[in-house]
């Protein structure tokens, strides 16, 4: 928002359907997007606020990893990246507090900005109209922008909120409204498709014995962990779909929850289960709002000077001299003291996380794979075939400490950091005019490879695709 025109800033986010932080944050990530793209990859400041975060967020690198300015443009930023991750495996103790994705706090601020100036002039009625007429924010949005309402306005907020959701009578609406707008959908749909075929490569029709599956998935080149997560999140979505299709009654019995993330991926895998799901979601949804607007009932309007001015008068009221002295003393106490539910603790089972049973799904795959990790690192030909493959990425990496084995996954990766930070060099030497002769290796993909060495997700746990990729 501009500070100059913050009324005519509010007019423009409401004058379009649909949730105005949605529009706003993807206007801002736009924006950053243009500006680091075109500008400031290799400005000292944004350098250091990616050094801090270590990297973009999975969602945000595989936004820019789409650009075709890509290939110079990451090699110059996460140069810095590679550097900032060796210093941060060197360290002792290397879990110091990491900075959010650049991206996600810059979308973040802007969202914020624009929600607490929307809460705060619905009592315009330009505004309020624009608000009601958009259709309002979608669930995500609206439970943040309840944390910084006051009790008028969350009401207000519910209220047009509630509308929405009772006139989604479009499934695509629906999905909108619960879980706003995602424009990462298709990149995430494009590497669980590459993540399929690496999982039906690793499934023989037989059982493998537990080392032999173990050394198949080090041989993938991807962070083993992120590879088992990212398969038992698409195992979950797939057998969602399924019993969606088969068994919906006994599905819908379980109540499962998904995240706004994991909604999108579901509905783009399965657009009826999709639908079904965000169905279930709406009707537990209209019966928590029920249950609020309850909670909120019982949430006092009056601050504490009013209502010791209530008792007061409570006590010394007239027209009633046979009163006990008693009676009105336990009634004025009463006004005063009694325990009333803040506009937080009312809130709070609404805004407060939902576990989401995919994520779930993924961080258990995730966690029992590093605990098998750790147990079969003893054995010396899984060491050995540890050593040789891609190994645990740097989230999972700084993780071990208490493993068995940390030393030869700390080693390897920083093996890895240090090759990865000369192919970066390389590919930048061999760019230049003088170096154009040059053949090339492969470093002409290590801007594609880097930020999955930090973090695996960006691919959902799937090795990068390399084809076509050299810059």
């Amino acid at each position: 928002m501009t500070p100059a025109r913050p009324h005519a800033d509010l007019l423009h986010a409401v004058a379009a359907p649909g949730c105005p932080a949605c529009r706003t944050g993807e206007h801002t990530l736009d924006r950053y997007e243009f500006g680091f793209v075109y500008e400031h990859h290799g400005d000292r400041h944004t350098l250091q606020n990616l050094r801090d975060s270590l990297g973009f967020c999975p969602a945000h690198t595989r936004r820019l990893l789409a650009r075709r300015e890509a290939p110079w443009v990451m090699r110059v930023a996460y140069a810095d990246v590679v550097a900032a991750a060796r210093d941060e495996l060197a360290s002792r103790p290397p879990h110091r507090a990491r900075r959010p994705c650049p991206m996600c706090e810059s979308a973040a601020r802007t969202e914020g900005t624009l929600l607490r100036a929307l809460a705060a002039a619905l009592d315009d009625g330009g505004v309020a109209e624009g608000y009601a007429a958009s259709g309002g924010c979608c669930l995500p949005h609206l439970r943040r922008a309840l944390g910084s309402a006051d009790l008028d306005e969350g009401l207000w907020l519910l209220q047009v909120f509630e509308q929405r959701l009772g006139n989604a009578a479009d499934p695509d609406h629906l999905i909108e409204c619960l879980a706003g707008r995602d424009a990462d959908i298709a990149a995430r749909a494009d590497a669980r498709a590459r993540l399929r075929t690496v999982g039906a490569n690793l499934t023989p029709n037989d059982r493998p014995e537990v080392l032999a599956a173990l050394h198949g998935r080090l041989r993938v080149d991807a962070c083993p962990a992120c590879l088992e997560g990212g398969l038992a999140e698409t195992r979950h979505l797939e057998w969602m779909a399924a019993e969606c299709a088969a068994r919906p009654s006994r599905l819908a019995w379980d109540g499962p929850w998904l995240c706004p993330q994991h909604l999108h991926d579901l509905a783009s895998l399965d657009p009826d289960a999709g639908r079904l799901m965000a169905r279930w979601a709406q009707s537990r949804l209209e019966m928590e709002l029920a249950r609020l607007r309850d909670r909120l009932s019982l949430v006092p309007r009056r601050g504490v000077r009013a209502r010791a001015r209530a008792a007061a008068s409570q006590f010394w009221r007239r027209g009633q001299p046979a009163d006990p002295f008693g009676d009105r003393a336990l009634l004025a106490a009463e006004e005063l003291f009694h325990r009333h539910p803040t506009l937080a603790e009312a809130l709070k089972p609404f805004v407060g996380d939902r576990p989401c049973s995919t994520c779930r799904a993924g961080w258990i795959a995730e966690t029992r794979f590093a605990v098998l990790l750790a147990a079969a690192l003893d054995d010396r030909p899984t060491a050995r075939v540890y050593e040789e493959s891609h190994g645990l990425c740097l989230r999972h990496s700084l993780g071990t400490d208490r493993a068995p084995g940390p030393a030869l996954i700390r080693d390897q990766l920083r093996t890895r950091l240090a090759i990865l930070a000369w192919e970066l060099e390389e590919a930048g030497r061999k760019s230049s005019w003088s170096g154009r002769y040059e053949a090339r290796w492969n470093e002409a993909t290590a801007w594609l490879r880097a930020p999955a060495f930090l973090d695996g997700r960006v691919f959902l746990g799937g090795p990068p695709p390399l084809a076509g990729q050299a810059d």
